[in-house]
């Protein structure tokens, strides 16, 4: 770890008493290929896998299935059934499963996953949808490779397709996305690999008028958003490989986690039992961290 880094995030802690996430308390492998995301659901923690042969967060294989783990078992959630390729993101709203693969959403109806899925489109050029949050009212879904976030109301499973898309606002390189208090938090990842300025955590205050603010944090390659107890939002960052916690009542980082000497890529990360799941998608593993 940086020693700068950890001066800083060891001072902050002993002020702030910030809560941490320390050690690796479980590490998931079974039955993962390419895991990009994990979301809790109705007591248990959903894994999304690629399932293809190579790490291609675009392919179009049909390999994708979703796990769901609970008390140390994995157990098959959606099977591999052709319907997903590369599932990052997922979301929940009136029994409707919204997963984002490539350049559509597919929606299963949670009350009967065996039913006609559906598809909502998006257009030609938004070739990799990411992160997707919402509420009672919009939900909404973020595409990286044109820093474009859309949204649409939340309709019910069986007409999900019929949903019509609403371009809401832009935030270079958009990846994961966190609804919180009326809050929508934003994490920007460079679509190129390089870094630049712009690739940060933003905020955007005010959901009926979207101006995204930068929070006080370094750049990076930021993809997965998570809250713990309302106040302090996780961010994953792929360069330097790391866990940064922003106390939201200053909206600056509090602590850093160094993670680079157990993961190789840390991709969009959920809080779930008190405990920080984080993907590490080029080895297809998840890591449970105990957050203190």
């Amino acid at each position: 770890m940086n020693l700068k880094y950890l001066i800083l995030g060891f001072a902050l802690y002993m002020t702030t008493s910030i809560c941490n996430a320390q050690d690796v308390k479980n590490v998931i492998t079974d039955g993962l290929r390419f895991c990009e995301s994990t979301y809790p659901l109705d007591g248990k923690l959903l894994i999304a896998n690629f399932g293809s042969e190579i790490l291609n967060p675009l392919n179009n294989e049909g390999k994708g299935y979703i796990l769901s783990y609970s008390d140390g078992t994995l157990t098959p959630f959606i099977s591999s059934d052709g319907n997903l390729s590369a599932p990052k993101g997922m979301f929940e709203k009136h029994n409707c499963l919204y997963i984002c693969d490539v350049n559509k959403i597919v929606v299963y109806d949670l009350n009967s996953l065996s039913s006609p899925l559906q598809i909502i489109h998006f257009p030609e050029s938004e070739t990799m949808l990411n992160g997707i949050t919402g509420d009672d009212n919009w939900i909404y879904v973020s595409v990286t490779n044109t820093g474009n976030i859309y949204r649409f109301k939340p309709i019910s499973p069986s007409s999900a397709s019929t949903a019509e898309l609403e371009f809401y606002t832009s935030v270079s390189g958009a990846n994961g996305l966190l609804l919180e208090n009326n809050v929508l938090y934003v994490a920007s990842s460079p679509i190129d690999e390089i870094v630049k300025d712009e690739n940060r955590i933003y905020k955007i205050s005010d959901i009926q008028n979207p101006i995204p603010e930068p929070l006080d944090v370094k750049q990076g390659k930021y993809d997965g958003l998570a809250i713990y107890e309302d106040s302090i939002l996780y961010a994953s960052n792929w360069e330097p490989l790391q866990i940064i916690a922003i106390n939201l009542h200053t909206n600056r980082v509090d602590t850093i986690i160094d993670i680079s000497d157990q993961i190789k890529g840390a991709a969009a990360i959920s809080i779930y039992k008190n405990k920080l799941y984080i993907p590490d998608l080029p080895e297809s593993k998840v890591f449970e961290f105990q957050i203190k």
